[in-house]
């Protein structure tokens, strides 16, 4: 733990946080951010698994949040570091202590994860629960694509309840793969759209608690 409480000591970073295949080993974030955190982790790595820096192995994935951002650094194929930092910080200085002190992280986090079973990683989104009543609103009074923005802005406080700040960056993936484009996306896509987000969820539980609150705000926003 001494480790990651070194890295608080450059300027500009809050909390540290090491996890392997986006599962949390080892954290200085205050336990109240430890849900957000978890489900921050699997995004991120998912993020990271998918843009690998083929010359140097080491990619990076940032999440800008309202005063600070989170970062999420490779250290191998199977760990990751991620730090909450301010907006505004010595880049090169962060990326030239994390490679300093690779091998001990990676150390720290098997010595960390010996004695707990880890869960399986799964390479695709889980299929959730089908809710068919997910409501359509009617997209009238409006254009099709405005609407849907402003549901879809509705929609970001009631991801990030499951994974924190990733959410901003799962509405826009889902966003940029629709498969018929995303300038095309209306109202009437929601439904499909709301089950797309809730495959990145980790239990049916969540994916179903996801899915009843989206289905109450798409309700709520009818007009």
């Amino acid at each position: 733990m001494k480790l990651l409480e070194e890295f608080q000591l450059l300027g500009g970073v809050r909390h540290v946080c090491l996890a392997e295949q986006g599962e949390v080993a080892l954290s200085t974030f205050p336990s109240l951010l430890n849900e957000s955190l978890a489900g921050a982790a699997r995004v991120m790595n998912m993020m990271l698994s998918s843009t690998p820096d083929e010359h140097s192995g080491f990619s990076e994935v940032h999440i800008e949040m309202d005063d600070s951002q989170l970062m999420a650094i490779t250290l191998d194929d199977t760990h990751q570091l991620i730090l909450m930092t301010d907006r505004e910080i010595n880049y090169a200085l962060v990326g030239t202590a994390v490679r300093a002190a690779k091998p001990r992280l990676r150390q720290l986090a098997q010595t960390a994860t010996t004695d707990q079973p880890q869960a399986a990683l799964v390479d695709a989104p889980k299929e959730p629960p089908k809710l068919t009543e997910i409501a359509q609103p009617s997209a009238a009074h409006a254009e099709p694509q405005q609407r849907f923005n402003q549901h879809i802005s509705a929609l970001e406080p009631l991801l990030a309840e499951f994974v924190g700040p990733a959410a901003k960056v799962l509405l826009q993936r889902v966003r940029s793969s629709w498969p018929e484009g995303e300038s095309n996306l209306s109202v009437r896509d929601l439904p499909a759209f709301c089950q797309q987000l809730a495959k990145y969820l980790d239990t049916d539980e969540q994916q179903s608690q996801f899915l009843r609150k989206a289905r109450t705000s798409l309700q709520g926003n009818v007009s």
